[in-house]
């Protein structure tokens, strides 16, 4: 019989908190209004012959920052972060661009050829690497670190500088 009364609770609990629900509350409803957006603040630029990649759109934690990779064809992509662009790559890494947790710093690894690749991190690139990736940010966005492959060689680059050198390095 408690569960019953539980599950009655959590429900009408859960119908008070519905925006626009009127459930309980004696004053009249808030007229729902279109948000406002600023022509400027989400406008897409694109080269013409671009498209963007759908799964590829991250917005930073505050939602102020907008980014994504778009493509003309199978080897030419690019990155738009807050109207910036990027030079055209060959691929961009899965899951990029990503923002940091405290909203300052953007970043995204792409293919400069099908063996070359670059870190880019709030448009500084990176020297170029055989291969790069599993980049973090620390939980305060003020650093950042990557795994790195140069001839067959491995270290990780934490705040854009090498750290020693390994024949492999696992992660999780």
């Amino acid at each position: 019989m408690l569960k019953y009364l539980y599950a009655i609770f959590f429900f009408m609990l859960a119908l008070t908190l519905i925006p626009g629900n009127t459930i309980g509350s004696t004053s009249s409803p808030t007229p729902k209004t279109s948000p406002v957006i600023q022509e400027k603040s989400l406008t897409p630029i694109l080269p013409k012959g671009y498209k963007i990649i759908s799964d590829s759109i991250k917005y930073s934690p505050d939602l102020r920052k907008v980014g994504y990779v778009a493509f003309s064809d199978d080897t030419h992509k690019i990155i738009i972060i807050n109207k910036s662009i990027s030079p055209v790559y060959y691929a961009v890494y899965p899951k990029m661009p990503i923002f940091s947790p405290a909203n300052n710093h953007s970043a995204y690894i792409a293919y400069k050829s099908m063996n070359q690749m670059v870190v880019v991190v709030d448009g500084q690139p990176s020297k170029t690497l055989d291969r790069a990736d599993n980049f973090l940010f620390s939980p305060d966005g003020s650093r950042y670190a990557y795994r790195a492959e140069k001839n067959k060689k491995y270290y990780i680059t934490v705040d854009g500088n090498p750290g020693p050198i390994y024949d492999g390095i696992i992660v999780k």
